[in-house]
């Protein structure tokens, strides 16, 4: 028997297919947005790679500047303790750079030494552009030899107020038997009244100028690693900075014409003053050789005077009369001598012939003399006669040396006080031991084709030349050591400097030559 439903039971009622129409589960939807947002991620990260991939390979994975500063209350900038970084401008050479638990460039310092000798300088002498082992510091160490320690407390950006204030703190701490400081002519000349709080701070890990409102931005410390580490976000840190200076109005760096301004408003004065030393001191050496004439012609007198209390035979005879023919200044003689001996005297057992020098002949009858007078052959007067005369003659001598050694340095008359001399006057009371001021010259005063690039004149030359000198001649006046590396520079000539003015590698070869040439000068 057949059975039937009523339309509407369930039995009655297909079950449901799903169509074009029919919503997909909601669990359906969801898992095609994440693998949509997936791969948009994928995308974006792909691109992100590639684009820094190719900002990484542009800069060969270097930055264009040392990128590992925090601010520093007394010298605006410090490095920070522990860092590492590459440094290198495009198309230029690419070098590593790592920053010890002091806050300097190289290696952990060892314990203080009394042996050590401290640096301190800005980017010069800390070897912008050059590895560690080629830079100022290394290359001293080297040409020192032995266990030489030496120190680079060098930082970019810095100027004279920041080497004053680093020595003011190392100091304390340290015992070096000799503190370098490097002049960097270009910069240190318009640091000197400007310290280095007022022209730089740092901003995410770079030192930035000041007047480039930094105080509206704080540094970030995931700003800072992630420019510090990628490439493509330092490109668009970098451009959207240079947007704000551009903006701000920065003050611009110190010009050559500045520089040679300042050279040229002491030149002028120094020169006048080096005339009048150089006239003063003329005056000065001619009495000097009169006196040292005189004392030479009185004991010539006392010679010729005493002669009759020496028997006329032997060698010391001949000699003097050779001392009085030649009125006290003999030359080379050749002298027949006889000496005695057994068997029938000849020619050639019983005389040879034998070569006087001046010096020695000299030194024989003087020295008679000075024997007579300790005699007591010859009254009291007349032995203070001869031991008078000869102390005024080394008294005219040393005085004569002195004069014609002395360093320009240490002039007669007073010198014109360069605008660096209050500096290097706190200096010279700050280091307790030997202080060394390095003057480091400009590319300019080396290589032609430096000269030419940047437009300096030979005259433009010759007062940067004059401010080397000045500053050396101040230094010394101080009682420092000076160490002017110009002649050391050009030796090495072209290859003394990189491009952007720094020194390479032969240059702080040639700079570290002449700094332990001056330090093993006795003082």
């Amino acid at each position: 028997m057949a059975t039937s439903s009523r339309p509407g039971t369930p039995a009655d009622v297909a079950p449901a297919t799903p169509t074009e129409d029919t919503p997909a589960p909601q669990s359906a939807r969801h898992s095609r947005r994440r693998r949509a947002a997936l791969a948009a991620l994928a995308g974006l990260l792909v691109g992100l790679g590639a684009t820094e991939a190719v900002f990484r390979a542009r800069d060969h994975g270097a930055f264009p500047l040392v990128n590992v500063y925090e601010r520093d209350e007394a010298r605006g900038v410090r490095l920070r303790p522990g860092a590492t970084t590459r440094v290198g401008r495009r198309g230029g050479r690419v070098t590593g750079v790592r920053v010890n638990r002091n806050g300097f460039r190289g290696a952990d310092w060892p314990p203080s030494s009394k042996d050590e000798v401290l640096i301190v300088g800005d980017s010069q002498s800390f070897g912008l552009g050059v590895e560690e082992d080629e830079a100022l510091a290394a290359r001293l160490r080297a040409a020192l030899g032995g266990d030489a320690v030496v120190l680079d407390a060098s930082v970019p950006t810095y100027g004279p107020p920041e080497y004053l204030a680093t020595l003011r703190t190392l100091l304390p701490l340290r015992t070096p038997r000799a503190v370098v400081v490097a002049i960097n002519l270009l910069n240190d000349f318009s640091e000197l009244a400007r310290p280095n709080t007022e022209r730089h701070t740092a901003l995410d890990g770079w030192a930035v100028r000041t007047e480039l409102s930094p105080a509206r931005l704080p540094s970030s410390p995931l700003r800072e690693l992630l420019i510090g580490r990628s490439h493509a976000a330092f490109a668009a840190w970098r451009w959207w900075r240079m947007r704000e200076a551009a903006l701000d109005e920065p003050t611009p760096e110190p010009s050559w014409e500045e520089l040679v301004d300042t050279v040229s408003s002491s030149r002028e004065a120094a020169r006048a003053g080096d005339a009048r030393r150089d006239e003063a001191t003329r005056h000065s050496i001619a009495d000097a050789e009169g006196e040292l004439t005189r004392s030479r012609g009185r004991i010539v007198e006392l010679v010729r005077k005493y002669t009759p209390l020496f028997a006329y035979a032997g060698a010391t005879t001949k000699e003097w009369d050779a001392y009085l023919r030649a009125d006290g200044e003999p030359t080379e003689q050749i002298f027949e001598l006889s000496y005695g001996g057994c068997g029938p005297p000849t020619r050639g057992l019983s005389s040879f012939r034998s070569r006087f020098p001046g010096s020695r002949i000299r030194e024989d009858v003087e020295s008679r003399l000075q024997e007579l007078a300790a005699s007591s052959t010859l009254p009291h007067a007349a032995a203070d006669d001869i031991r008078e005369a000869f102390a005024a003659r080394e008294a005219a001598r040393a005085r004569l040396g002195e004069l014609r050694n002395a360093s320009p340095s240490s002039p007669t008359v007073p010198r014109p006080a360069l605008p660096m001399v209050a500096m290097l006057e706190e200096l010279r009371a700050l280091v307790p031991g030997r202080l060394v001021v390095l003057a480091v010259p400009l590319d300019v005063q080396i290589s032609r084709a430096a000269r030419a690039e940047k437009g300096v004149t030979d005259a433009d030359v010759s007062a940067l030349d004059a401010m080397v000198q000045s500053l050396v001649a101040e230094a010394r006046a101080l009682g420092a050591d000076a160490v002017d590396p110009t002649a050391a520079l050009a030796r090495a000539g072209e290859l003394a400097f990189q491009p952007d003015g720094h020194l390479a590698p032969d240059g702080h070869a040639a700079v570290a030559g002449a700094v332990a040439e001056a330090l093993a000068a006795p003082r």
